[in-house]
């Protein structure tokens, strides 16, 4: 490969760059740290044989990327032009849809990788030895007026917003020659050897990108079995080089003095009774609800009574009144991946059968506990076939996503709530009124325009005011996620803006009594910077500045009498890039980290009521059978198959601890002088007024006032953890115990939890 312009001469010949210029033709032993960061997440980003090798982990949606060190300047006639040679190799273990890879750019100087980006340009490419291979322009706009161009609810873009060019089966590899330039006009790729070319005007928003640019490559699989791509070489031209000014919108965000980074009490406010509930896979004996053991009913009820059902993203392939075996056949003659239904579902098979709303509501009520009942309002199986509320081609159907690029049929929307009235009807008739604690109208269904979700609420929630009038309502709502420079225009509040405005045209003004916004404020981080991020203080006020921006959102269309019910919430999602997330969750900074958070959430005025969701997962520890600890998840409690009983974790500890301390209390406003990273609630109770502490710093501190009584969740470290991955909990090392004790003294100790009287 010859770059014809003036580069710095290293003698191994291995790169050369100028300062808007990277070539690399990976003749070094190792990577070079001058060049590129990798986030490999658990995969192989290395240099075999003058040869790049890009591989994500064995496991479904794991990405591995890599990212230029330097930023290019794009936004003039000249661009950029990116030139790579690669062959993509396919996954062996999966006949679908194997792998992708993207290819391009963001302006993002710190991003992990495609989903996490909110802007990115380049080309898409997705292979599979069954089925060939798919080549497309892509792009993501968050600031976008383009709807199209913002990405969708899990950050994707939209691989076909142009056109996609198929190439037929060719065996375990697809070797391309791929060239991609980008300037202020237009966008265009070219591959060589193959028929492939595009030119699109870029439609890219300027603010965001005219300070440069930085490559990125990424690997992901869609199933088990490790793909890869192999990259002979990478050129990156551009006339011009700008520095990026990049603000660390986290720590340091431009409106730092009008939200506070520590916890405070705006004005007073009585917890409620249904103030906490709790989200995961509800399934703790991997067979059915049916003999789920008594102490789940009673772990439950220790942290409010309430659970969120299904769980997140699992309402996608909740098909009341169905079960699983009733359409898993139909999935599969289509290909296994059809609509919304998540395309992992099918090659886990019937281990991944959800609970039915049939099993719940009757281990709910034989337990005592409830429901936060989720509908899917967007489709349905009717005993032959899938229907959804917007409608595609049955072949377009198993590549794309009609909430988002469908056309809307009423006569679907009609099917779909009428089909969810026969499962109220059920809830009424089996005595299951007052296990359902609230409905909710799906999740997270930011993959569909805004007026389009406000038509499928507004058609449900009349038909639920017909048959439960007294029905608690929960909507999806968005919310800011991480800062952006300019909040008014990210994706999520635009798309609220929409959704309000077409709910308060249908006259649903009064008759919603929760939005949702769903906050993880650790959402993707990597896993050397997730206990650092724990014990800063940064989140704090993320959450206040989200739910203060949403808030005005709501009484702006007209919601006054709105409340928030903040659906999801958690430290961390299912996703830590890079590393083990149980090790993370179980970490004593987790536990500050996630109640920090809670306090956060809980003292806002507008909040009513929190899920919180990293709670039980899929974790069934067996030494007899071979099962140990999951990494998948991030839960903050295991269950012990063995044995029958819980294993919790520091989180779960914290987390209980402040349930307690909020149960039937009023929190009030008492300003404390308290060093930075030092957080206090005060409250008061029938026994009198007491105090919540997170003491996140690693130097004791006094508290100011006369305490009695001290309840202390802490720690000798923040890497000590309660549970080890890849162990059964019953070796010698493998526990460190993390409970409360009880003191009588006023210091707080570094690294705690403390409930004061």
């Amino acid at each position: 490969m010859r770059i014809i312009h003036a580069c710095f001469i290293i003698l191994a010949g291995a790169f050369c760059m100028s300062a808007a210029t990277v070539a690399d033709n990976f003749r070094t032993a190792t990577l070079s740290s001058e060049l590129w960061r990798v986030n490999d997440g658990g995969g192989t980003i290395r240099i075999d044989n003058g040869r790049l090798r890009v591989s994500a982990k064995d496991e479904s949606w794991k990405r591995a990327a890599m990212f230029s060190k330097k930023g290019f300047q794009f936004w003039n006639e000249t661009g950029v032009t990116l030139r790579i040679r690669m062959t993509a190799l396919a996954a062996a273990a999966s006949d679908g849809t194997d792998i992708s890879v993207f290819a391009g750019f963001t302006p993002d100087a710190e991003a992990k990788g495609v989903q996490s980006s909110e802007n990115v340009a380049g080309v898409s490419i997705t292979y599979s030895r069954k089925n060939g291979a798919d080549l497309a322009l892509v792009l993501k706009d968050a600031q976008s007026e383009d709807t199209k161009r913002r990405g969708d609810a899990k950050g994707n873009t939209f691989q076909y917003l142009y056109p996609a060019v198929h190439i037929p089966a060719a065996g375990d590899d697809l070797p391309l020659d791929i060239t991609l330039r980008l300037d202020g006009s237009v966008i265009e790729v070219k591959a060589g050897g193959i028929e492939f070319s595009q030119q699109f005007p870029n439609g890219l928003t300027k603010r965001s990108w005219e300070n440069g640019a930085y490559f990125m490559l990424q690997q992901m699989n869609f199933s088990a079995g490790r793909g890869a791509v192999i990259i002979d070489d990478i050129s990156i031209n551009a006339p011009a080089f700008a520095t990026a000014v990049t603000l660390n919108t986290r720590k340091d965000p431009p409106d730092k003095n009008k939200y506070p980074d520590q916890v405070f009490v705006r004005t007073e406010k009585t917890i409620g009774p249904d103030a906490f509930s709790t989200g995961g896979y509800y399934n703790p004996s991997m067979t059915g609800m049916a003999d789920a053991p008594a102490a789940w009913g009673a772990l439950v009820n220790s942290m409010g009574g309430i659970l969120r059902f299904p769980h997140g993203l699992e309402i996608s392939f909740q098909f009341w009144p169905y079960e699983t075996k009733d359409w898993f056949g139909v999935l599969g003659a289509k290909g296994g991946r059809y609509g919304t239904i998540q395309s992992w579902f099918y090659p886990n098979g019937i281990k991944s059968n959800p609970t039915t709303v049939q099993a719940m509501l009757a281990a709910a009520k034989a337990q005592g506990v409830r429901i936060n009942l989720q509908l899917n309002c967007v489709s349905m199986f009717n005993g032959t076939d899938f229907i959804y509320v917007k409608t595609l081609p049955e072949e377009r159907m198993k590549r794309e996503n009609p909430m988002d690029v469908g056309t809307f049929s009423e006569r679907a929307l009609a099917l779909i709530v009428s089909n969810n009235a026969t499962l109220i009807d059920y809830v009424t008739a089996n005595g299951y009124a007052d296990t359902v604690a609230s409905i909710e109208m799906d999740n997270e269904r930011w993959d569909m325009p805004g007026e389009d979700y406000a038509a499928v609420v507004a058609a449900h929630v009349k038909m639920i005011r017909s048959k439960m009038p007294a029905a608690k309502i929960i909507v999806c709502l968005g919310e800011l996620a991480a800062y952006a420079p300019d909040p008014e225009n990210t994706m999520y509040v635009r798309w609220s803006k929409t959704l309000l405005t077409r709910l308060a045209a249908l006259g649903m003004t009064g008759s919603i009594d929760y939005f949702a916004p769903h906050i993880y404020p650790y959402l993707s981080d990597m896993a050397e910077d997730f206990i650092g991020n724990n014990l800063e203080d940064w989140a704090v006020r993320n959450v206040y500045r989200s739910l203060d921006v949403m808030s005005g959102l709501i009484d702006a269309a007209g919601f006054k009498g709105a409340r928030f019910y903040v659906s999801e919430w958690g430290a961390q999602s299912d996703a830590v890039a890079g590393g083990s997330r149980n090790d993370l969750i179980s970490a004593m900074a987790s536990a500050l980290g996630t109640v920090k958070t809670a306090m956060a959430i809980y003292s806002h005025p507008r909040v009513d009521a929190a899920t919180f969701h990293p709670f039980i997962h899929k974790s069934r520890v067996s030494r007899k059978e071979g099962t140990p600890f999951s990494k998948w998840g991030g839960q903050s409690v295991f269950f012990m198959a063995d044995s029958g009983t819980y294993r919790s974790t520091p989180v779960l500890e914290a987390m209980l601890l402040f349930r307690q301390f909020s149960a039937a209390s009023t929190f009030l406003p008492s300003p404390m002088m308290l060093p930075r990273g030092v957080h206090v609630i005060a409250a008061e109770d029938a026994k009198g007024k007491k105090y919540f502490v997170v003491n996140s710093t690693a130097a004791s501190v006094t508290f100011p006032l006369a305490v009695m009584k001290r309840r202390t969740l802490t720690a000798t470290s923040v890497e000590a953890t309660s549970v080890k991955y890849g162990t059964y909990g019953d070796a010698p090392g493998d526990i460190t115990p993390i409970v409360p004790a009880d003191y009588g003294d006023g210091v707080i100790p570094p690294y705690s939890v403390n409930m004061l009287r």
